[in-house]
């Protein structure tokens, strides 16, 4: 009977271990695409330094969803139309990540992507489908989805902002005649590949010249630009004659001297001037300081109810 009752602590111990477990690596910052992450693409005609193309288009990660079983995170993409950035809802991706691993959606299922825990000489095998935003790339999907594999050489570390992140130095498989879908560049944890010619998922056939460049990358916590591209040239799409339709929010005071308010459970805050420079925000609860920054027109970027909202103000 002792026997019995210990064994019965035992199991209900092992489970609470594993349970706890499951539950703190699911409780860990996303490796890939957390909430308010933006990836802004030009167009490029010419070699680097690439420093003459507008924004043709960024992606920006809005909220959560649950769809296909997974817990997963809306990417909204927003197009360049006339020096206005336009979201096209039929661009929307989709991605998931479990552990180390990132999953997103082509057609109607989940398919790897990433392996952040991947060790060199493992094979990824995922998919791509038809995307309709050309910068100057193109596959045939004449036949449907595309299927595409990369191999891990090696791994390492980078150091961006403070932050360390792993690095996959990969290649891509070829396929007969041509690799339709390829990695040219290391892929980052939370960035993906810092590449030329395509998006994080990849370059379609035929990007050599006017196909475009990812210029920079920013999330709460870090804010990386390419080194070939002016760093004068704005990253964000804040400024006064090209601003998203974002739902508006009045902040107060306004103008402000000292300090703005944001309402009650505001999260994910992003602070720009309109030439598109990124600050840093000192937040205590809901009041940030702005009393050093110099006086001019200012937009915030806040998530609040799960929707990502903008908001402007002067400072003084």
């Amino acid at each position: 009977m002792k026997f019995q009752n210990c064994t019965s602590v035992l199991c209900l111990i092992c489970c609470f271990f594993v349970q706890s477990t499951l539950s703190t690596a699911q409780g860990n910052e996303p490796v890939f695409a957390p909430i308010g992450a933006t990836w802004y693409y030009s167009p490029v005609t010419f070699g680097p330094p690439w420093i003459t193309d507008p924004l043709r288009a960024f992606f920006l990660v809005e909220k959560d969803t649950f769809m296909l079983g997974y817990d997963a995170r809306v990417i909204g993409c927003y197009v360049n139309d006339n020096n206005q950035m336009l979201r096209v809802d039929s661009l929307t991706r989709y991605v998931a990540t479990i552990g180390d691993q990132v999953f997103y959606k082509v057609e109607d299922e989940f398919v790897l992507l990433f392996d952040f825990g991947a060790q060199a000489g493992d094979t990824i095998h995922s998919k791509v489908d038809e995307f309709g935003l050309g910068i100057g790339c193109g596959s045939d999907f004449s036949n449907g989805v595309i299927d595409f594999s990369y191999v891990v050489d090696s791994v390492g570390l980078q150091y961006t902002d403070g932050e360390e992140l792993r690095v996959l130095y990969v290649h891509s498989i070829d396929q007969s005649p041509d690799p339709d879908w390829v990695f040219w560049e290391p892929i980052v944890e939370r960035i993906g590949p810092m590449s030329f010619g395509a998006f994080w998922w990849g370059h379609g056939q035929g990007c050599i010249f006017e196909s475009g460049y990812l210029r920079c990358y920013i999330d709460d916590d870090i804010n990386w630009r390419s080194s070939y591209f002016d760093d004068q040239l704005p990253c964000d799409y804040i400024s006064l004659a090209n601003e998203i339709q974002y739902p508006r929010y009045s902040l107060y005071p306004n103008p402000a001297e000292n300090y703005i308010y944001l309402p009650p459970g505001a999260d994910h805050v992003g602070l720009w001037d309109i030439m598109g420079r990124s600050f840093q925000v000192t937040r205590v609860e809901n009041e940030i300081d702005v009393s050093l920054y110099p006086p001019g027109m200012y937009m915030l970027r806040f998530e609040l109810e799960g929707i990502m909202r903008a908001a402007s103000f002067l400072k003084n």
